[in-house]
């Protein structure tokens, strides 16, 4: 509860203004996403098919443990830490909870890895690959990104991500050569968090936000843990009903089904990439909004991320419909005629995520995640009923209509579970509960 008492820390501050944070994470959007693109064709003509799969494989280990390591926590833990309005000790308990818990995991996933080590003989390469990974969460947790957003600190974390990631490449392309390189190449694609952290520490030293005080307790603890597990499962879930398209695809249609499919799918995630840094930027802004019971800039907020993001996703599914096959023919090369029509079908759906995705900020932001986990979980289990029946009918086509179809069902859930906590889709009705006296319960709170 946030009570009326001086904050130990130096208050709030304005900060950057919603267009300059949203540029700087549409920057490192653009970043993340063109930095595979340089990185991809280096690896591949350096290492080989040989080398550069060992590398793909070790990175697939990374990712699930990135994954793991990340938790809910760029919801949650964003959302403590823009609760906390400037209120270092706050801060302070919240950043040594999350650092808690990824130490705790670095130290299950080494001990589990040792542990198939006795029964499972691994390359020696991978297992390497496996060790860096472990070593990379480790040093990772010391640059927490969504402390970044939370403390409205963003365009200075995109750009120190930018630059980390940046020289990174800069070493693959010098010093990445031939397949002896192989674990060079995989180690530039997973420490880019070591100048990160380094600079995060300093940063974040300076500005009070690392102590040597001990602040966890096992409620502290408990509470970042349950809090953050409502954006994990939703995380989980949308991870297998992915997952499940590309699986059963090939199982059925076969290898070149897949390709068809994920070079249509790659191209509508690249079309929707304006729209994530949007409501990463409005997420910390509505949170702090909602708390303070600001009804017109809760309102303004909430109108900005709705209208913005469906005008962005709109005209996404017009250019994926209209040049979507060309682009795809283009990228991919000849062979890949099916992917211009999987794709038209898929850009259907992209309306229908930004209607979701503004219900589900609006549910986190008031501290309704567990109802967001609601649509996910349902649009997964409509998913897995008609997956299969329609992939036998229609093959990729059917994977798209069946996306399509998935993705109406999570819009109607969210916006279901909204109107539950917001009769009329009103800000108003996602302000906290104000009790009699002094005190104001911190987020909503879950029936």
């Amino acid at each position: 509860m946030a009570s009326s008492t001086p904050r130990s820390g130096t208050g709030s501050k304005p900060g950057p203004s919603l267009t300059s944070d949203t540029t700087a994470l549409f920057a490192l959007r653009v970043i993340g996403t063109g930095v595979p693109l340089i990185a991809i064709p280096v690896m591949s003509r350096a290492l080989g098919p040989a080398g550069y799969g060992e590398v793909a494989i070790g990175l697939a280990v990374y990712s699930l443990l990135a994954t793991a390591s990340m938790y809910g926590f760029l919801i949650s833990a964003n959302r403590q830490v823009a609760l906390a309005d400037g209120d270092r000790t706050t801060i302070q308990r919240t950043i040594q909870n999350v650092l808690t818990y990824q130490l705790i995991l670095a130290a299950i996933a080494l001990l589990g890895f040792l542990v198939t080590l006795i029964f499972v003989q691994i390359p020696w390469r991978l297992q390497i690959m496996v060790l860096a990974s472990i070593v990379s969460i480790l040093i990772g947790a010391f640059f927490p990104s969504w402390a970044f957003q939370g403390l409205r600190m963003l365009k200075e974390g995109a750009v120190v991500e930018v630059a980390s990631r940046l020289l990174m490449v800069g070493i693959l392309a010098l010093l990445v050569r031939t397949p002896e390189d192989t674990l060079l190449a995989f180690f530039t694609q997973v420490f880019w968090v070591i100048p990160a952290g380094i600079y995060a520490v300093i940063r974040f030293g300076v500005k009070g936000f690392y102590t040597r005080k001990r602040l966890v307790t096992r409620a502290s603890f408990h509470f970042t843990l349950a809090d953050g597990l409502a954006p994990f499962l939703n995380n989980v879930f949308f991870n297998i009903y992915t997952a499940l398209n590309t699986v059963i695809l090939g199982a059925i249609a076969g290898p070149a089904s897949v390709a068809n499919y994920t070079g249509a799918d790659k191209l509508t995630l690249a079309a929707r990439m304006p729209a994530d840094p949007i409501q990463q930027a409005v997420f910390p802004r509505l949170v702090r909004s909602l708390n303070e019971h600001d009804q017109p800039a809760s309102a303004r907020l909430s109108r900005i991320l709705f209208w913005s993001t469906l005008t962005v996703m709109s005209a996404a599914t017009v250019f994926c419909v209209i040049f979507g096959p060309a682009v795809l023919h283009w990228y991919l090369g000849p062979g890949y005629e099916l992917a211009g029509d999987i794709v038209r079908v898929l850009a259907l759906a992209l309306p229908l995520v930004a209607i979701a995705s503004w219900a589900e900020t609006l549910l986190q932001a008031a501290g309704h995640a567990r109802r967001s986990t609601i649509g996910v979980g349902a649009g997964l289990v409509a998913h897995i009923v008609y997956i299969l029946p329609v992939v036998l009918w229609l093959g990729g086509i059917g994977v798209a209509i069946a996306v399509v179809i998935t993705e109406a069902i999570i819009t109607a859930v969210m916006l279901l579970q909204l109107r539950k906590v917001s009769p009329r889709f009103s800000v108003v009705s996602l302000f906290p509960v104000k009790p009699s006296g002094s005190e104001v319960t911190v987020g909503g709170k879950d029936d």
